[in-house]
């Protein structure tokens, strides 16, 4: 059976309700953003499989960028299928839009905790160092003449 599939991302809300200009459920343009294409699945199959063949045809177009990673399934309802184990027949029939929610980043790692972990710990030297240097000013200026018999001693001035 074709069935027309709709790549959003996870994190793309739909607008809520339908196209009301048309009157009827239509995916781009009730999702911001999403890639469209028309792709022959097997009715009996799992909607896991058919998604993650969507997916996989999406990720074969861009040979650089990592596989996407299959989140959840939608229907015209805008909530997710649980069970994903089902045939895709019990949910969709010839040439409807079947909603895939994926991963674009699978296995992202934002570098911002790295860069925190930085300025925490160059925040703590800082305030280290600066308690440090004022001791030493505080004492040197207590002390200037006692310092200075010493200097002078060493020195033999």
């Amino acid at each position: 059976m074709q069935l027309n599939f709709f790549l959003v991302s996870q994190d793309d809300k739909p607008f809520p309700g339908y196209d009301f200009m048309s009157n009827s459920f239509s995916p781009s343009k009730v999702y911001r953003h999403g890639y469209g294409f028309l792709l022959e699945i097997d009715g009996k199959a799992p909607l896991v499989h058919a998604a993650q063949k969507s997916a996989a045809f999406y990720s074969a177009k861009f040979p650089k960028e990592k596989p996407l990673l299959v989140e959840g399934v939608r229907t015209n309802s805008f909530f997710d299928i649980v069970d994903l184990d089902a045939p895709v027949n019990d949910y969709f029939s010839e040439g409807d839009t079947v909603v895939v929610s994926v991963d674009r980043r699978p296995n992202y790692k934002s570098p911002v905790p790295a860069i925190m972990k930085f300025l925490v710990r160059l925040s703590v030297f800082h305030v280290i160092h600066v308690a440090v240097v004022s001791v030493v000013v505080i004492f040197a200026v207590r002390n200037r003449n006692v310092l200075w018999n010493v200097v002078k001693s060493i020195y033999n001035l």
